[in-house]
């Protein structure tokens, strides 16, 4: 029986579906764990982050597999979220993380509705397959680094694959 490779680039045809987890997932849960135990010690506020983080890690990575594009804008709209709340001098998390919460319940909703759905049970939701429009996948990215300016041999490290693969 030949073994399959979980880690592969996410546009392979041969990468498998749904929910996956590595060893590098559980290094990453375990090492978050530990932080978030020592950091019991500190008894600061902002503790709970890390597991909201890593929760979100999992929920994105392994369990609904949204991408690097939709996973960006979660990031881009948690500092957004965070840092107006700042700005009005009244960072209450409760709301933060409810807000954000919100936002990642309407990601996994469109991540799982799109054509290119490939995490939990796509099979059952998703029964053309993903594949099909899968390189259309990551354009926004290389579109936007193209636009400042990030050279193409860059641009192929930070996507994961060759630039050709884009071009029309």
């Amino acid at each position: 029986m030949k073994e399959v490779d979980c880690n592969l680039p996410w546009w392979r045809a041969d990468r498998p579906w749904g929910f996956r987890f590595s060893l590098q997932d559980g290094i990453i849960i375990i090492a978050g764990a530990v932080a978030t135990w020592i950091g019991q010690r500190f008894q600061t506020e902002m503790l709970f982050l890390i597991p909201f983080v890593l929760g979100h890690f999992l929920l994105f990575c392994n369990t609904f597999r949204v991408g690097g594009e939709r996973t960006l804008i979660w990031i881009g709209v948690f500092l957004v979220n965070v840092t107006g709340f700042a700005v009005f001098n009244n960072i209450h998390w409760f709301w933060i993380l409810s807000a954000q919460s919100a936002f990642t319940g309407v990601l996994i909703v469109q991540c799982v509705l799109s054509r290119n759905y490939h995490g939990i049970a796509c099979e059952q939701i998703n029964s053309e397959g993903y594949r099909k429009g899968a390189k259309a996948e990551g354009a926004l990215t290389r579109g936007v680094l193209k636009r400042i300016g990030v050279p193409n041999s860059v641009i192929q490290i930070l996507i994961g694959r060759k630039t050709k693969d884009f071009e029309d």
